[in-house]
């Protein structure tokens, strides 16, 4: 069974919505090894990252 694009948004809104999900959520965020992962951390992955966010279609995709 295949879901549409509306169908999958609605199920993850849905199952993220829920109070538990939401604390298991939070937690993880706020966990000591989710802080200790240093995301972007070299300068040349910073410097791709910004490079590829600041293409026409990639910021067309985040004003959605």
């Amino acid at each position: 069974m295949v879901l549409s694009d509306e169908e999958r948004k609605a199920k993850r809104k849905e199952y993220y919505s829920r109070p538990e999900d939401k604390a298991k959520a939070e937690e993880y965020y706020a966990s000591p090894e989710y802080k200790a992962k240093e995301y972007y951390s070299r300068p040349e992955d910073k410097a791709k990252a910004e490079e590829y966010n600041s293409r026409p279609e990639r910021k067309g995709k985040k004003k959605c």
